[in-house]
Parts: structure tokens; sequence; C-alpha cells
């Protein structure tokens, strides 16, 4: 009673084909759904909102120290008239003019300011997040006695209220918005 030659060949390719086939299909699933989440990711990463405001852009027109312009739209300012000299990166313990930071956020950094009153363990915190950023040359940090909350992000067409140091929101606007100006333009460390 053996099976005839033929028919055990016939029953193997059977076997082998059942088999490329299932093969065939798991490559084709494994395919489509590496394509599909690369086109669902970009999809998101385009179209999710950034952190913060966005706020109309108001021009990138160099001005001379002192002259006078039209008011900016929000505070602090992410874009308009500002100076043709920038600030170099850094952590600024005395306020500088807003017109010189606007140039840096042309450039594509991201400035942190924080009101003068601000209790210095605060101070410390914006200080050590900072810190280890300098070297990347997208941010500095400075005093501004005029935003409307106690710390402010800004970055070029956007910026961010805070009222207490808020690690994982500053890194989430500091991330999306650092080197997006116009010119990305990375700043020497003071």
């Amino acid at each position: 009673g053996a099976a005839p030659l033929g028919t055990v060949r016939s029953a193997n390719r059977a076997v082998i084909g059942r088999k490329g086939m299932i093969s065939r299909i798991l490559w084709v699933v494994a395919l489509v759904t590496i394509v599909g989440g690369t086109i669902a990711w970009f999809i998101w990463s385009v179209l999710r909102p950034l952190p913060g405001l966005k706020i109309a852009i108001q021009g990138r027109e160099h001005i001379e120290p002192g002259t006078i312009h039209e008011p900016y739209n929000s505070n602090p300012p992410p874009s308009g008239p500002h100076y043709a000299k920038w600030s170099k990166c850094g952590i600024f313990e005395e306020p500088i003019p807003i017109e010189t930071y606007i140039h840096n956020m042309e450039h594509g950094q991201v400035i942190v300011f924080y009101k003068p009153d601000l209790a210095k363990e605060e101070v410390q915190k914006l200080k050590d997040f900072v810190t280890p950023l300098l070297d990347d040359g997208w941010i500095l940090m400075a005093q501004n006695n005029d935003i409307a909350s106690n710390i402010a992000l800004a970055s070029w067409g956007r910026y961010q209220l805070f009222d207490i140091f808020d690690k994982a929101g500053m890194q989430a606007f500091y991330k999306a918005n650092k080197a997006k100006g116009p010119e990305r333009i990375p700043c020497e460390v003071e």
C-alpha cells in the first residue's frame, strides 16, 4: 500500500504552494502596515497643532535703535520690526530690548522670558532647563517685565504663557518651535 509517486509529489506541491501563499500574504500585510503607518505618522506630524499661540507675522523690517515703530500685536511679540543686531544665546539677568530678541526669533531661536520678581526657585528651574540646551544654539533666557504672565516662551510667530515652571510644556514648545524662523541661523553661546 504505498501511494503512487505522482500523488505524493502533488500533495507536496500543494503543501508548498499553500506555505508560499501564506508567506506572500504575510509579506503583503507587513508591507501595507509599514507603508500605512508611515503615511499616518506623516499626516499626523504635519496636521497636529503646535504648542503655543500662533500670532500673525508683523514683518521682518530692520530698524535703527530708538526708531519709533508700529505697536506689536502681542506680548511678547514673536515678529515685527527689529534691530539688525541679534543677541548671543545665553542666560541674561537683565532685560535686553525686545527688538533685539525678535531678530533672534527670526533666526529660529526660542526665547524664555521671565518677570524680574519671579521666585528665585522658579528662576533656577528655568536656568536648569535652559543650560543644557544652550549648545544647540536655539535658546536664550532673559527678564521681561512686560509679559502677561510670569514666564513666556516665544519663537517666530508663536508664544506660550506659563504661570509657573512647566518642564513638559516648555520642552514641547521648544522642540516644536526651535529652528523654525524664516532664517535658520543658530546663535553663538555667550
